[in-house]
């Protein structure tokens, strides 16, 4: 019975092992063709400026680098790629961690900028099917502007002058509204 049941365990883990390996496969494939899709970004972005200077030389330097990195991934088993990050990061601790530390922030910022454009997406979708097909604007005619002449007033009318407190030289309260001075100075109190 314990011979079965180490058997079956065995069997298990390398099925697992198998499926692991056959994903990590897939996934190193797709790392390799997205490293290579930035390679030929960067040519390109290289070879379309009108004047060379130092920016498309450092472009295509780069596009040189990374697409050797593409190739690197592409001829490594996944096993071999662990072991290789795993010795690197034995050698050299703090260098690793500063690659380890700008990915997670490149691809943070991927994944932010991925979901921010998905939300952009979907309201700008949900904006076009609620004005029905034209984004919420109607379209119409205008009238032309008429021009008023202004007419003037035939009579002199004006309103009588009313009487208000203000300028009286009281206030609300009953004292006087004229500043005090103080001292010297002639500054207010």
């Amino acid at each position: 019975m314990a011979d079965e049941a180490r058997r079956q365990a065995k069997d298990v883990l390398d099925q697992t092992r198998s499926q692991l390996t056959s994903q990590v496969g897939t996934q190193k494939s797709a790392l390799a063709d997205a490293i290579r899709a930035v390679s030929g970004e960067l040519t390109t972005m290289a070879s379309s400026s009108e004047q060379p200077g130092v920016a498309s030389n450092l472009a295509n330097q780069a596009a040189g680098v990374v697409d050797s990195v593409a190739t690197w991934f592409e001829s490594k088993e996944p096993a071999d790629l662990l072991s290789e990050v795993t010795h690197y990061a034995r050698r050299n601790p703090g260098t690793f961690l500063a690659i380890a530390a700008g990915a997670g922030l490149v691809v943070g910022r991927l994944a932010r900028s991925l979901k921010d454009d998905a939300s952009d997406d979907a309201d700008s979708t949900a904006q076009v099917t609620a004005g029905s097909g034209s984004a919420g604007y109607t379209t119409g005619t205008y009238a032309t502007p008429t021009t008023d002449t202004y007419t003037a007033p035939t009579t002199d009318t004006y309103a009588a002058p009313t009487t208000s407190a203000y300028g009286t030289g009281t206030s609300g309260l009953g004292t006087p509204d004229v500043p005090r001075t103080t001292g010297g100075l002639g500054g207010t109190a």
